[in-house]
């Protein structure tokens, strides 16, 4: 059975790339990682293979796959499947938040305009229109605005923060796309200081 998730420091999701440890008890030779979105009501195919298992811990890597595996909670167990892929035995399921990554390059933009702050950003996994998704700069949150006709699924994405918007100068930002956010880095400090993603009002 898996009794937590081991995500990387300091982040309260795992974004694609990352490498999640499940801990547990009687985990020797599970050879596969299952990942269950409820909310789109699929299962991440193929199966993710672990790069390390004992006793009591499996490790894997977050698949990179921005079109396949959206940002989200997932429902994550350890499988033990036969040569030709049959499930044998599988672990309970624990939760797991896949984050969205605030693509830096080309770097995000935000400009001041009649009508408010307008921030344009590039996201990885892509974002999808059944998604619930916001970014929140300088203490205030706003939800992305709707998507073109005909896109259902884009890694570009703009918010707009109401007129009389936000004052001149750099921000952390922080993406949430179904309730998980995106990671921020900062100095060891003391004292701590934000140091990215950060966007600069103009």
């Amino acid at each position: 059975m898996l009794s937590s998730v081991q995500l990387p420091p300091n982040q309260a999701g795992a974004a694609q790339g990352d490498t999640v440890t499940l801990l547990g008890q009687s985990l020797t030779g599970f050879n596969g990682i299952k990942l269950t979105n409820q909310r789109f009501g699929f299962v991440y195919q193929p199966y993710i293979n672990p790069s390390a298992v004992s006793a009591t811990s499996v490790t894997f890597s977050v698949p990179n796959d921005p079109t396949n595996l959206p940002a989200g909670v997932y429902n994550v167990s350890a499988l033990l499947t036969d040569g030709t892929g049959n499930i044998i035995q599988s672990t309970n399921s624990l939760a797991l938040g896949i984050a969205p990554t605030i693509v830096m390059s080309p770097a995000p933009t935000a400009t001041n305009g009649a009508s408010g702050t307008t921030v344009t950003l590039k996201c990885t996994p892509d974002a999808q229109v059944r998604q619930i998704i916001s970014l929140a700069m300088g203490g205030s949150a706003v939800p992305a605005q709707p998507f073109p006709p005909l896109v259902t699924i884009t890694p570009d994405l703009s918010f707009l923060f109401p007129a009389p918007g936000l004052a001149s100068g750099p921000y952390v930002i922080r993406l949430q796309v179904d309730g998980v956010e995106s990671a921020v880095k900062w100095t060891a400090g003391p004292p701590a200081k934000f140091i990215s993603p950060i966007v600069t009002v103009l």
